[in-house]
């Protein structure tokens, strides 16, 4: 089952294990890629519920942000 809710606060340490994950792909193919994300920016998007993720199977599989 898919479901997409809001992030919360407890989704933080999977947020920026997701964005590692994919910085250290990113680091593999090309030689622009995403700066590493300070804390203070992402739990402002997820209070100002600004951010989502998609759970598969009870797992989040990715991130999004408005």
């Amino acid at each position: 089952m898919i479901q997409i809710k809001n992030s919360g606060k407890q989704d933080i340490k999977e947020i920026f294990r997701l964005c590692k994950i994919s910085t250290d792909f990113q680091k593999t193919r090309f030689t622009v890629h995403w700066p590493i994300f300070d804390r203070g920016p992402v739990e402002n998007e997820i209070d100002e519920n600004r951010q989502w993720k998609i759970k598969m199977d009870g797992k989040t599989v990715c991130i999004l942000l408005s």
